[in-house]
């Protein structure tokens, strides 16, 4: 029995969707979780302008295990970004890591 994420209504519906998913198809996957992941950020991207609400997650998580996965992402590490000090602040800076999956 498959539910549509469109009628993901409530947590018990969202909870309910994901003991499926996680019975069925991602018992029976080939993919990696990195695979998975990487397909899941991508669709995530395309679906940014969305609003955040169960059917759109369980949408997510389920197309993300039939999606093609996306070439890997590049990841720019050791970046650090650092913004303009005012002579009268101590230099802070935080490192950030930059995922481009485009």
């Amino acid at each position: 029995m498959e539910i549509d994420p469109s009628h993901i209504k409530k947590t018990r519906d969202f909870r309910s969707y994901i003991l499926l998913l996680a019975d069925g198809i991602a018992m029976t996957t080939t993919r990696s979780l990195e695979e998975y992941l990487q397909a899941l950020w991508s669709l995530i991207q395309h679906a940014q302008d969305q609003p955040v609400t169960y059917a759109v997650l369980g949408q997510l998580l389920h197309e993300a295990f039939l999606t093609e996965v996306p070439r890997p992402c590049r990841v720019l590490c050791n970046r650090f970004l650092v913004p303009p000090v005012k002579r009268h602040q101590k230099s802070a800076w935080s490192p950030s890591l930059q995922v481009d999956c485009t």
